[in-house]
């Protein structure tokens, strides 16, 4: 557990944060980071509290093999879904995520709330 969350602190973590500060616009940023904090900390609850459980019925084996598939999901994830913002402006930026496919016909939160 300490294992997972010294790589998740220095990885995931830490690039949602980044991650926040380059997508949304300033009127944008208070909102979405307070909502991102609470998903976060809700996640990180729920990975302290099932690990025990997860560890008692799995092993340690499974639930290392749990986690471990839990982050190759999370990679694949952002290797789909997240775009390069190197060296690009808050607009450039924007643009990439405006023409990227809608949740259920919806407009992604940085156009409903301009």
């Amino acid at each position: 557990m300490v294992v997972f969350y010294l790589f998740y602190s220095g990885g995931f973590n830490a690039v949602m944060f980044v991650m926040l500060g380059e997508l949304f616009s300033p009127s944008m940023k208070g909102l979405a980071t307070s909502i991102a904090t609470i998903i976060l900390w809700l996640s990180e609850f729920l990975t302290a509290k099932l690990f025990f459980l997860w560890n008692d019925n799995l092993g340690r084996a499974g639930t290392c093999y749990l986690y471990a598939a839990t982050s190759v999901c999370a990679l694949f994830f952002v290797l789909l879904f997240m775009s390069e913002t190197k060296n690009k402006t808050l607009a450039e930026i924007q643009e990439v995520y405006k023409h990227k496919v809608p949740v259920q016909g919806r407009s992604n939160i940085i156009e409903l709330r301009e």
